[in-house]
């Protein structure tokens, strides 16, 4: 992700970078440092900060087999980020950067606590993967349900109104029926202070069902504007396109980046999506993905 981040950062202007991670070793991060310094021309306007804050607060929090503590680890921001910024763009790692973000950093907050992108798989807070008490907080059920990947942090406002602190308390509080981990805790205290902005800054995989968009009231040409014109392409949920078998349309981005880095020779990718294009790799899986469903329901006698 950071490579696309330098390739894409507009010339000339400042790029700070900190790395919240809790465990990554010297010899990634010397990786990492040179593959940033190989894709970026003027690299003395980078600054790359290396950070490991304690993690014992978030240790009776739910993790799962590709959920950790780190993911945790963005409600941190505005604690160990330096008090003179008043805002931070969060990136999560399993994504690539299609164009430069500064127009999205430089969005105004309207005095909300964040900027976020709607949830395709989720949509709305009523949904079952939704906020489970979002009756008893008082949310309107057809609010929208934003996804954590891409976030515009009003930091100002967080530190003020320790913001962090309250969605940790919501999560300790009711750790057993939360969806999403963090991400459900934010939906939850942040239901009223967060800017919607345009899918094309964190599309997800809900971009491959166009059924859903039409689901959530979204037009085809608005679905298509959005699938043709990402400018962050973000690989949520466990598929992820290093592992092994997984063969999902635009994954061919990672690959086009990673080849960029130091990691270059460490997966190997995907062919047939850079072979014939993705539009059309996208039509090929969708048709088998129809084929599959039409065998299920063969066999189910529907």
């Amino acid at each position: 992700m950071l490579v696309s981040l330098v390739i894409h950062h507009a010339k000339n202007r400042k790029l700070e970078i900190y790395v919240i991670a809790s465990d990554l070793p010297d010899t990634d991060r010397q990786k990492i440092e040179a593959s940033l310094c190989e894709n970026r021309s003027d690299f003395e306007l980078t600054s790359l900060h290396w950070l490991s804050p304690n993690m014992d607060m978030f240790q009776d929090l739910h993790v799962s087999r590709y959920i950790t503590l780190s993911s945790y680890l963005r409600l941190l921001a505005p604690s160990v980020l330096p008090e003179d910024f008043d805002r931070v763009l969060y990136l999560d790692s399993d994504m690539v950067i299609l164009s430069d973000l500064s127009a999205l950093y430089d969005s105004l907050f309207n005095d909300n606590a964040i900027l976020a992108a709607r949830d395709f798989h989720i949509g709305i807070v009523s949904a079952p993967d939704g906020v489970f008490n979002y009756a008893e907080l008082g949310i309107p059920a057809e609010n929208h349900y934003f996804n954590a990947g891409v976030l515009l942090i009003n930091l100002r406002r967080w530190r003020e109104e320790k913001i962090a602190d309250c969605i940790l308390r919501y999560l300790n509080l009711h750790k057993a029926s939360v969806h999403f981990y963090d991400q459900g805790g934010m939906n939850a205290i942040l239901h009223n202070s967060w800017t919607e902005i345009d899918p094309a800054w964190n599309q997800t995989r809900g971009i491959l069902f166009p059924e859903i968009w039409k689901k959530l009231g979204y037009s085809t040409a608005e679905w298509k504007r959005a699938k043709n014109h990402p400018r962050i392409v973000h690989f949520d949920g466990p598929a992820k396109p290093w592992l092994p078998g997984i063969r999902w349309p635009d994954y061919s981005h990672f690959f086009t980046y990673l080849d960029r880095t130091a990691y270059r020779n460490a997966f190997r990718g995907p062919r047939l999506e850079r072979l014939v294009g993705r539009k059309v790799y996208f039509f090929l899986w969708r048709a088998v993905q129809k084929f599959r469903v039409f065998l299920k329901r063969l066999k189910r006698g529907v």
